[in-house]
């Protein structure tokens, strides 16, 4: 039993960004948009229970790229708590022979083809597309990995398995065709909007102060071997850099589909805020390799640049919002009026 599902690879994606987008695709779906919200930025200077700086940085993000899949491309996720394992498997028998792959978390410790397996416990997905019965083994597609093709054995998903992610396609009379004002408005305009970025400014620039005087890059990578590629702060602003280019990504998507050269502008400014929260994890690297105080000054400057470029960049973005939404407005008035 094998499923004719195809990986989509991108090398910011993580492992549910991948799963989404290979499902999307599956359905012959696009899934630019899911990607809308991925701007956010958080941090917790007095989270409790939190003593490192990688507890303390959250992306912001939350369950907005399922929600929006649904919203603008009506993709479907449901998300399951497993009971146990042969609940699991039947779970995913029944999906199989429905013909639509399962996601399934599985603990990275337990994922044999994962670089921290038997190292480390890191949240992981991979989706299921096939039983290899003979073996006891599961046909897996993690693009997060590479495009290929994995066996998972039984013994190791039911060691590290927590839910399971079931997909399904609205159909098609259900669906309204996309809005540019509509998204716009929802997602740009809107004064809670305004007020998270505005809230995001103020984040990073207490982020980049509390950085630069108090990190600790031992305390950090304690619990990881030394390893700073591996601490929580790291990943972490690595994603924050990827995100900003899915984000492009969904903004590129909108300048296509609307035909906009404003949007992708803005969408290629958002790319390159990339390289900025990359930069941040390199002046951390040469902190812990030299050990050199100075560059503790520069991490500040180069993160309080990385804020004003994202202020600027929702600025723009208002700005084509209250464009949009005085066009829909005279358009829908030149309406009402022919009417009458």
């Amino acid at each position: 039993m094998l499923l004719a599902a195809a990986p989509v690879r991108r090398e910011y994606f993580s492992c549910i960004d991948g799963l989404l987008a290979t499902m999307a695709n599956y359905f012959s779906s696009p899934y630019g948009l899911m990607f809308i919200g991925y701007m956010g930025f958080e941090y917790l200077s007095d989270k409790p229970g939190a003593d490192t700086f990688g507890e303390k940085l959250l992306y912001g993000v939350g369950r907005y790229s399922r929600d929006a899949l649904h919203k603008y491309h009506h993709v479907k996720t449901s998300w399951c708590d497993a009971e146990n394992y042969r609940s699991l498997h039947n779970t995913i028998v029944h999906s199989l022979l429905n013909q639509v792959p399962v996601g399934v978390y599985l603990d990275s410790f337990y994922c044999p083809w994962n670089l921290a397996y038997q190292r480390f416990h890191i949240n992981h997905y991979v989706l299921v597309i096939g039983l290899d019965m003979g073996n006891e083994a599961y046909i897996c597609l993690d693009p997060y990995a590479s495009a290929g093709k994995y066996k998972l054995p039984g013994s190791c998903l039911q060691k590290g398995f927590r839910e399971y992610i079931l997909f399904e396609k609205d159909p098609s009379e259900n669906q309204e065709p996309l809005s540019l004002c509509g998204i716009l408005h929802e997602n740009y305009y809107s004064n809670a909007y305004i007020g998270r970025f505005e809230k995001n400014y103020s984040a990073i620039l207490q982020f980049a102060d509390d950085l630069s005087h108090n990190i600790d890059i031992a305390h950090e990578t304690s619990a990881w071997g030394g390893d700073l590629q591996s601490t929580l702060l790291f990943r972490r602003i690595n994603n924050l850099g990827k995100n900003r280019t899915k984000f492009a990504c969904a903004l590129h998507y909108l300048g296509d589909v609307f035909e906009s050269e404003a949007i992708h502008n803005i969408a290629s400014a958002a790319e390159e805020l990339h390289s900025g929260w990359d930069m941040i994890n390199s002046l951390l690297f040469r902190l812990h390799l030299t050990g050199k105080e100075s560059i503790r000054s520069t991490i500040y400057h180069r993160l309080a640049a990385v804020a004003e470029r994202e202020k600027q960049l929702s600025l723009a973005l208002t700005e084509i919002a209250e464009e949009s939404k005085e066009q829909t407005m005279r358009s829908e008035f030149l309406q009402r009026e022919c009417i009458v």
